[in-house]
């Protein structure tokens, strides 16, 4: 995933595939992390590199913004403090837990 990337169909208010359900309501506009809490560049550690990842994405919606779905650790669609309280206590640890369901 790129930075910028967006699925627009998953933050228009519609209901495009017909299942009842729209935008985040929908699971197949969840976002997704295929790595450990912290470790936004999956590189098997949480470290600067990672703390500049999460700063790219600070203020945005890893709806709206699919390469952010690493950095929204509580699950509450929108990368926040609360996600930079998460991240800032793994920073140099890691976790073995995949976002939302951070420690």
């Amino acid at each position: 995933m790129r930075p910028g990337r967006t699925l627009p169909h998953c933050a228009d208010g519609i209901d495009n595939d017909c299942d009842g359900l729209t935008d985040v309501q929908d699971p197949d506009c969840q976002p997704t992390c295929a790595y450990t809490c912290g470790d936004i560049e999956g590189d098997q550690d949480v470290d600067l590199g990672d703390y500049a990842a999460f700063a790219r994405c600070f203020g945005e919606s890893p709806i709206s913004n699919v390469a952010c779905g690493c950095c929204d650790m509580n699950g509450d669609y929108a990368i926040s403090a609360a996600d930079f309280a998460i991240f800032h206590a793994l920073m140099g640890q890691g976790s073995s837990h995949t976002p939302p369901n951070c420690p």
